[in-house]
């Protein structure tokens, strides 16, 4: 029988050496799935929180700006304030702020608000408001 016979591989043992890269790409794709889902995740979890944040900071800037006109009402030379609204009282992680203004303009006067949520966050969103109000 010839020497080359005996090291030449048979169509079985060719097979079994082809089951290795084939797995080794499956698990790759499943890899790849994989890291691609949690990236989706991670983005919807990050808009979900800018949404609750955006939303918070609307809910500051309408209470501030009824704030100022209450205390308009009660008190004519009222001029603004800068109101600062802990994290416990927004009942969340972090605190908030807004800045209220009163301005003169023709006989009235108009309320502006700019509210800031998180207040110590680089990505803070800001809310504003402005009404006009007569005098009474």
């Amino acid at each position: 029988m010839p020497l080359w016979k005996h090291h030449t591989p048979t169509k079985r043992c060719r097979r079994r050496g082809m089951i290795l890269p084939i797995v080794l790409i499956g698990l790759l794709v499943v890899a790849l799935i994989g890291s691609a889902m949690a990236r989706t995740v991670l983005l919807q979890h990050r808009s979900a929180r800018r949404a609750e944040q955006e939303q918070q900071a609307a809910w500051l800037a309408d209470s501030a700006l009824q704030r100022a006109q209450a205390r308009l009402a009660s008190d004519a030379d009222y001029t603004g304030e800068t109101w600062n609204v802990s994290a416990e009282q927004l009942r969340s992680g972090f605190s908030g702020a807004a800045v209220i203004r009163i301005e003169s303009v023709e006989g009235a006067k108009r309320i502006v608000i700019e509210a800031v949520y998180p207040e110590h966050s680089l990505q803070r969103i800001l809310q504003r408001r402005e009404k006009q109000v007569k005098p009474t």
